[in-house]
């Protein structure tokens, strides 16, 4: 089975017919695959043009597109879903809003686990006194 290669022309993916040490080589640099990223409360939100199709050729359009969120460990961050979190789509558009969904989405999960440490520090202090 053949994986499509793909490259961005400005926002668009462009299939790539050329060598595959050519498409290697640009894939190779950051600045051609980086769509976002952002740090957030210690957590990095990274989105990326990932290249190949990760449909693997089942879906019209194919999937190039992946966020993640890392925590400061350097490891995957569990997701709502109770996997890594990871998201994966199509356009560039759609890497843009995927990417601020997951910034979102920290900042809701970071400030709702503040406010449970809020409130087991009221019931320990109070236990206590």
């Amino acid at each position: 089975m053949t994986v499509n290669k793909y490259v961005l022309k400005g926002r668009e993916v462009v299939k790539f017919d050329g060598d595959l040490n050519a498409w290697a080589e640009w894939s190779c640099k950051e600045e051609n695959r980086r769509i976002a990223s952002d740090i957030i409360d210690e957590h990095y939100v990274s989105t990326v043009f990932l290249g190949s199709d990760h449909s693997y050729g089942t879906l019209k359009a194919p999937i190039v597109f992946e966020t993640m969120i890392f925590g400061p460990d350097g490891r995957t961050i569990e997701g709502p879903d109770g996997h890594e979190y990871q998201e994966r789509c199509c356009t560039y558009d759609e890497a843009e809003a995927m990417h601020a969904d997951a910034c979102l989405w920290v900042k809701k999960r970071n400030a709702t686990h503040m406010d449970d440490t809020r409130e087991y520090l009221k019931t320990v202090t109070k236990d206590n006194k």
